[in-house]
Parts: structure tokens; C-alpha cells; sequence
């Protein structure tokens, strides 16, 4: 009503100005003819009130949706609608690298993958392992996709123009092209189509704005914590782009099967057929054939990004094989035969499928040559099933090339890997797997109008044989991850879901992005099951020790202007444990103590025995693992060892960095999460600090089959700690590590009860800020902020120049110490002892040594 009246105040205004620019007489003559109309308009006094309420509120007549755009407030909420979906597509974007890399670690983890006497069975294990992940990455680039379109539309002048449009069953059109915003809104729309916009409306600005306006106005007073409204919008963002993802697949279903019923009546001759128009055209897995029109404007002549986009566009098409040549090359360097052979298959089946698609084959499935007689009685016109199929199942040559091209580069890299490291098994099941899809689409220029029977048979064996494969590598909680599984199979229509335009170049770099990160964990644990039974003979003491240089270490250090006299670094002291009737002053540690200790778990067994009788002579001993406090060996991933004190008074649990490419699993296993969003950090918007971090990193393992297990990363050193506190209630306990081990040290610390804490010292370890949340998210949030406070037990020493210190956020105590070289080098719990030394001295060692090359001012001379 009050649009209404203001409406009227506009025109009435209107009308005023165009009689002032009127002559008398013309306005006399007007009155005399309009006497009685303007009687009729005067009949109501109530249209006069509202005729003066229009003048006081005429922006209602002005603000319309054709400069709805132009409103501050308008932009404010589309950015903060934007700002929602993007960090909701991060957490999608997380959960699927999560999984992706639990499916691998399982298939490393689990007995059947290296303790199987059987290769078949490590191969099934591994096809499980990728159609899981194959299925996933395709469902969560479509997810992705969804989300851009999402933030698009909320530009809009008409918010959420698209997503109401599906809501209300408007957008008929729009599926039928695969493009939004080709078409406006119906005339013709029913009062009840109306009424579910204006609803989903209130209900979309209510989810979006309302909600957590709301929650943010009363976090003052605490009754809801940042963090949890942080999930909260979080999870609005992922319900709405999952909905908008299935109002269009089912949608689209919708229309598929009514396309195919009117498809199978025409075929048989039950109606008149409609002309078929060809889709045979070149495309590329950028965009969609009918987007790839070059013409030769002069604009398009001198545009460098049409070149560039051109260049890559061959690229892509020549990228099978070139990569094919690469691997042939690379085999002749290094000899390796498989690398020979799989490099040349390639090659030489894409070059094939290339020759015959050009000169051979060239429209041989606008032919009916290849149908057979009997398929006339039954379908008179087998073209129209067949163009239905191309058109909605991307059943056409070039629409399945691109559809196939992201897994048979997949499947290439996997099977190049393999070869590499001497698999042969899943080698030669990688390039059968591809053979079969070069032979699938060869048959696909023979089988002239029945492609769509050929898919229709071939969907039904593939997918029978998946539903087989996921059975038999389930996990323990095996129905739920084939119920999973079979939903989001669904959700990509089995294969044979129908190429779009709109996104689609969104959708292919995230497919790109995902299946980079897909085979670098392919990599990862391929080199990890190579290298999980060798034995490292690295030592820093040189073989034999007898034979090492050693380099006396001053107690104190040279004199350097540039320092201050006292730093906080040399001055931090830890006591021994002592009987509780002791008199006596006990001894302290220091950190070259814990630092000493901690480089020994890089040795070997018996080195380590000989470095701790050389650096702590008649102080310290190296005790051996309890029975009972074991686990299974292919569960132990971490190296550790434990020092005693002569008086057994004083225990310290020492844990080992990163050492062979098993360690790198276990990282990546560990900090996967914050690294990504440190990664997303430098692209996108800040999400790594403050309340999205941790809610994000809370709900990175939304997927229920994949999660991260315990058993995997450091139950080997909870299970001995937790036995030797309980065993020897006595002792002082201390925590130390490097690195991986320094992170895992930490995890073990928040891990423990609370009356059992004890203190932890790492060198260049990574922050649990994150990880905590990711291994323990399951748990409430005040116990997740206890664990946050626990870790102020733990001193982390911080290398100047490294790096691996600064992936995840820092919620302990930390102290810098010097290095002057690179961050690999910074790195090196050895460069950090150097450091130490170079500032502290020997700290609490009397007549310390240790092998030449740690630092400059013990490097080796020339001989030695």
C-alpha cells in the first residue's frame, strides 16, 4: 500500500510540473474538458491522506530493482552473502582433501596393502581407494561450482534471482540450456508460486542475515562464544549451497526423464519425430563446444589473452601426449622398463584415438550403417534415443572425452608412479583400466545411433562392479560407507551426469586443483610403502664412532657486542627428579640437554646407545620400551626413546622428527588442515585466524568414512608414556621433540589426563592450535579451550628462518633462537644445537663435544 500511495505522490508531482509548463489558455481549455474526471478523482478522501503520506515517503516510488544496485546497504549484504559461501566452499574444499587423504593412509595402514602376501589384493585395495576418491573429487568440484554460481547470484539487483527461481519451479528454461539468467521470471507465475518466493525470501534473509546478526548482537554477554556462531554460519553456508546444488539435479532429472519418455515414443513412431541437430564438435575440458567460437575480429586479433587462452587450449588437447613422451623419455634415462612400456602405451593410444578421430572415423556416428536391421522394428528412429543421450548424458565422442580426461590423466600418473617404484601389479591395473576407456571410446565411433544402448549396458556393469568394489574394501563401518558412497554416486547421476556451461570453468579448476592434491598423496604413500621396512644408516657421528672428529664445545660463548649479556634462551633451567626426603639441590637441565637427547633418535639403536654414553657419561641411560606398553609394528609409525637418569628419578620421553618419506605421511596426516588453510590464506580471504580457523578445522572431517586415526600418528608414544607415569608414579616426566616429533610430543602432552601433566620441550615443531581440533573435534568446546590452556605447558624453540615452525597457529610458550642459512638448514635440529652453542655455550655441560660441521666455529679442517 505504501508503494502504492508513493507511486501516486511520483505521478501526481509529474502531472504538476507538465501544467506549470502549460499556457493559460491551454490550461482552461483542459479544465473545461476534464471537469468531470477531475470530479471523479476528488471522490475520496481517504486517496487524499495517501496521497500525502506518498509525499512524505517518496523513495518508496523510487527505489526500484533497476537501481537496486546502487544501494550501499544492497552490497554489504551481497559481500557478506559472499564472504559466507566462500568460506563455506573452503570447508568443502578441506573435508575433501581430508578424505582423500584417509583413503590413502587406510589403504598404507591397513594389513592387506603391504602385509598381503596376495599383489591382487593390495590392487583392489588401491582401485577402492581411487573410484572413492574419483567419486568425490567430481561430486565436490560440482559442489564447488554451486557455490560460485551461489556468490554470483547474490550480486544480483534481484537477490537470489537463480535459486528462487528453482525454488518455485520457474526456471524450466534455464535447465534446458544450462545457463542461468537467460531468461526472466514468468508473467504467468500462479499465486502459489508467488507465495513460496516471498517465503523462501524471508526465509533465505532470515538464514543469512537475521540469524547471525543476532547471534553476533549477544556474544558480548557470552550466552552463544564466537566460535559456535562461527559453525553456525557455516553450516547455513553449506545447507544452502547443497541446496541449490540438488533443487538443480533433481531439476534436471526432472526434465531428463520427460525428455526421454517423449524420446522413446518418438523413437518407436508413437509421435511425429523432430528434426535432430548435430553436437559433433571439438571442445575442451574448459568449456562446452558451443562456447569455443573463434572469429577474427579486429579486437580478437590483438587480444593477448584470446593467444594465451588459444595456446593452453592445444596444450591441453596435446597434454596426454606430451606427458606420455615425457615418461618414455625419462625411462630411457634412468632404465627403467615399466617407465619404457607405460610411456609408449600412452603415447601411442592417444596418438592413435588422435589420427583415427580426424581422419578415419570422422562422422561415422551421424551414420546409421552400423545399426542393425532388427532395431528398425523395434525403434523406427534410433536417432532421436541417440540424441537425447547426447544432449542429456554427454553420450557425443568429445563430450566423453572430456568427462574421461581428468581420470585417465589420473589413472597415467598413478600407473607412471607404480612403474617408478616397482609395482608392478598396480602398474599393469592402472594402464588396463585405461586401455579399456581408449577401447570404450573407439567403439564409440562404430556404434552409430545405439549409443545410448551401449551406456545404458555399460552404466549398468559399471556400476555393479563399483557397488562390488566399494563391498569389498569397506572400512569396519562398512554399510555406511557403501550407503555414502551410493549417495554420492547418485548425486553425479552415475557417470552420466549432462555437461553445463554455467561454472564450468569453475567446476574444471577445482577438479584440476583436487586431483593435483589427489596425486601428490598417491605419490606420498606410494614412496612411503617403498621405503616403510628400510633401515636408515645415516649417523652424525660417522662410521665407525671411533673414527668421528669430535670439537670441544666452550662452556661459554665468544664474546659478541651485538648480543646482550643474558638471554632468555641460556637462562632456562628444568630440575632433576628427586626423593621426596632429598635435602639435596638436585641437578637442572638445560636446553642443549634436551636437544642432545633428542638428535640421538636419529641414530640407529646401538649409535644411539653410544652418543648417550658419549654426551652424558655415567648421568643418563636409554631404557628400553615396556612389553606391555607396545603396539603392533605396522601400527608404530614413530620413532622414540626414552632417558633415564642414573637415580631413575627423572625420565625424559624423546620423539623423532621427520626422517624418511613414512614421517612425511604422518605429517601431512597431522597439520594437513592448517596448512591448507595457510595455503587458501594467501589466495582468499584471512580464515586461519581468529574463530573460522578453529570452527573450520573443527569440521574437517564432516565425511563420515573418512577420518583421522589415532592408532596411526602417535598412540605408540601415548601408550608408553601413560604406562611408565602409572608405573613410576615417582619420576619427573619430560616431553621432547623435533619437528614431527616436536608436534607429536605436544599431541601426547594435551592427550594425557589432566592430573598426569607433565612438561614439554620442542625444537622447530609446529603450533597444535588447529590439529588439536582436527583430531579432537569430536569433543565439547570447553574441552577443546582446556586443551587450548594445557598447552601452555609445553616451550617450543623457534630457529630464526624456519618455516615448518610456522604452519598452524601457537598457543605455547616459544623462544627464538639464531641460525644464519636457509630454512631447510634452519631447520636441522643439528643447525639448532649449532645455534644454541654459538649463544649459550654448553650451558650445563662441563667438557661437552660433539662431531665437527655443526657450526662454523666447529667445522671440520681440511683432513678430517
Amino acid at each position: 500500500m505504501l508503494h502504492d500511495w508513493s507511486q501516486a505522490a511520483v505521478e501526481h508531482s509529474r502531472t504538476r510540473a507538465s501544467h506549470a509548463s502549460l499556457s493559460l489558455d491551454d490550461i482552461d481549455e483542459e479544465n473545461s474538458e476534464d471537469e468531470t474526471y477531475e470530479e471523479a478523482e476528488r471522490i475520496s478522501g481517504c486517496w487524499r491522506v495517501g496521497l500525502c503520506i506518498g509525499y512524505i515517503v517518496p523513495t518508496w516510488g523510487h527505489l526500484t530493482l533497476a537501481n537496486v544496485g546502487k544501494s550501499w546497504a544492497a552490497g554489504a549484504l551481497a559481500l557478506w552473502h559472499c564472504y559466507l559461501f566462500v568460506a563455506s566452499s573452503m570447508l568443502i574444499f578441506v573435508n575433501c582433501s581430508t578424505a582423500l587423504l584417509r583413503f590413502y593412509t587406510d589403504w598404507f595402514a591397513g594389513n592387506s596393502s603391504f602385509h598381503s602376501d596376495s599383489p591382487y589384493a593390495t590392487s583392489l585395495h588401491f582401485l577402492g581407494a581411487f573410484a572413492r576418491s574419483c567419486i568425490l573429487l567430481s561430486v565436490t568440484s560440482d559442489l564447488l561450482r554451486f557455490a560460485y554460481l551461489l556468490c554470483k547470484d547474490a550480486w544480483r539487483a534481484d537477490a537470489f534471482e537463480a535459486y528462487r527461481r528453482l525454488v518455485v519451479q520457474d526456471s524450466k528454461k534455464e535447465l534446458d540450456e544450462g545457463e542461468f539468467y537467460t531468461h526472466s521470471w514468468s508473467v504467468c507465475l500462479t499465486r502459489a508460486q508467488q507465495s513460496w518466493d516471498v517465503m523462501f525470501q524471508c526465509l533465505l534473509h532470515v538464514s543469512l542475515n537475521l540469524v547471525p546478526m543476532a547471534l553476533l548482537m549477544q556474544s558480548p554477554i557470552e550466552i552463544v562464544s564466537y566460535r559456535l556462531i562461527c559453525k553456525i554460519c557455516l553450516g547455513i553456508g553449506v545447507t544452502h549451497i547443497l541446496a541449490f546444488y540438488l533443487l538443480w539435479l533433481f531439476g534436471e532429472l526432472s526434465l531428463k526423464l520427460r525428455a526421454f519418455l517423449s524420446a522413446w515414443r518418438a523413437a518407436r513412431g508413437l509421435k511425429t519425430p523432430q528434426s535432430r541437430t548435430s553436437t559433433r564438435d571439438t571442445g575442451s575440458i574448459w568449456m562446452s563446444p558451443q562456447d569455443l567460437q573463434f572469429s577474427s575480429t579486429s579486437a580478437e586479433r590483438r587480444s593477448i589473452c584470446l593467444l594465451c587462452c588459444t595456446i593452453f587450449h592445444w596444450l591441453e588437447f596435446l597434454l596426454p601426449v606430451l606427458v606420455g613422451t615425457m615418461v618414455l623419455i625419462l625411462g630411457f634415462a634412468f632404465h627403467r622398463t615399466s617407465l619404457l612400456i607405460i610411456g609408449g602405451v600412452m603415447a601411442l593410444l592417444v596418438a592413435i584415438l588422435m589420427v583415427l578421430n580426424f581422419c578415419l572415423f570422422d562422422g561415422a556416428m551421424e551414420g546409421d550403417e552400423c545399426t542393425p536391421t532388427w532395431m528398425y522394428k523395434c525403434f523406427p528412429h534410433p536417432e532421436i534415443l541417440q540424441a537425447w543421450g547426447e544432449k542429456w548424458c554427454c553420450l557425443g565422442f568429445h563430450a566423453q572425452k572430456r568427462q574421461r580426461y581428468h581420470s585417465a590423466m589420473m589413472l597415467f600418473v598413478s600407473a607412471s608412479v607404480f612403474g617408478a617404484f616397482h609395482f608392478p601389479t598396480l602398474a599393469i591395473t592402472c594402464m588396463s583400466l585405461l586401455c579399456y576407456m581408449f577401447l570404450r571410446m573407439l567403439w564409440m565411433h562404430v556404434e552409430g545411433q545405439l549409443g545410448w544402448l551401449f551406456a545404458f549396458l555399460e552404466s549398468i556393469v559399471n556400476n555393479t562392479a563399483l557397488a562390488c568394489l566399494l563391498i569389498l574394501t569397506a572400512s569396519k563401518h562398512g554399510l555406511k560407507d557403501f550407503a555414502v558412497f551410493v549417495l554420492l554416486s547418485f548425486m553425479r547421476q552415475f557417470g552420466y551426469q549432462r555437461a553445463i556451461s554455467a561454472g564450468e570453468r569453475v567446476r574444471v579448476a577445482s577438479t584440476i586443483i583436487l586431483g593435483t592434491v589427489h596425486m601428490l598423496f598417491v605419490v606420498l604413500v606410494c614412496v612411503a610403502l617403498r621405503s616403510f621396512w628400510e633401515e636408515q644408516a645415516w649417523s652424525a657421528f660417522g662410521t665407525p664412532m671411533n673414527a668421528t672428529t669430535f670439537v670441544s664445545i666452550p662452556a661459554e660463548p665468544a664474546y659478541d657486542p651485538s648480543l646482550p649479556s643474558q638471554l632468555p634462551l641460556c637462562l632456562v633451567r628444568f630440575p632433576y627428579g628427586h626423593p621426596p626426603a632429598s635435602k639435596v639441590k638436585p641437578p637442572v637441565l638445560s636446553l642443549v640437554d634436551f636437544a642432545l637427547m633428542v638428535s640421538l633418535t636419529y641414530e640407529s639403536a646401538d649409535r644411539a646407545e653410544e652418543g648417550c654414553v658419549h654426551y652424558f657419561p655415567g648421568q643418563w641411560h636409554i631404557e628400553a620400551r615396556p612389553d606391555d606398553a607396545r603396539v603392533e609394528p605396522w601400527v608404530d609409525w614413530v620413532r622414540f626413546l626414552m632417558f633415564t637418569s642414573q637415580d631413575n628419578y627423572t625420565t625424559v620421553i624423546a620423539v623423532r622428527g621427520t626422517v624418511t618419506f613414512v614421517d612425511v605421511l604422518q605429517d601431512v596426516s597431522l597439520w594437513l588442515v592448517p596448512a591448507l588453510m595457510e595455503t587458501m590464506n594467501m589466495f582468499g580471504p584471512d580464515i586461519n585466524s581468529g574463530s573460522w580457523g578453529k570452527s573450520i578445522a573443527t569440521l574437517s572431517e564432516l565425511i563420515p568414512t573418512a577420518h583421522s586415526a589415532e592408532e596411526n600418528t602417535f598412540k605408540s608414544v601415548l601408550v608408553a608414556t601413560e604406562f611408565m607415569m602409572r608405573k613410576y608414579p615417582e619420576r619427573t616426566f619430560y616431553l621432547a621433540g623435533h619437528s614431527l616429533g616436536g608436534g607429536i610430543a605436544r599431541l601426547v602432552e594435551l592427550e594425557l589426563p589432566w592430573p598426569e601433566k607433565l612438561l614439554t620441550i620442542t625444537f622447530a615443531s609446529p603450533g597444535v592450535h588447529y590439529a588439536v581440533r582436527v583430531l579432537f573435534g569430536q569433543l565439547p568446546e570447553s574441552r577443546l579451550q582446556q586443551l587450548e590452556q594445557d598447552d601452555q605447558g609445553s616451550l617450543n624453540v623457534k630457529p630464526v628462518n624456519d618455516v615448518i615452525s610456522l604452519i598452524d597457529a601457537e598457543t605455547g610458550n616459544t623462544l627464538l633462537s639464531p641460525c644464519h642459512g636457509r630454512a631447510w638448514q634452519c631447520h636441522s635440529i643439528f643447525k639448532i644445537l649449532g645455534g644454541l652453542f654459538s649463544v649459550c655455550g654448553s650451558m650445563t655441560h662441563a667438557n661437552l663435544t660433539v662431531p665437527c660441521g655443526w657450526t662454523p666455529a666447529t667445522a671440520c679442517r681440511s683432513g678430517q
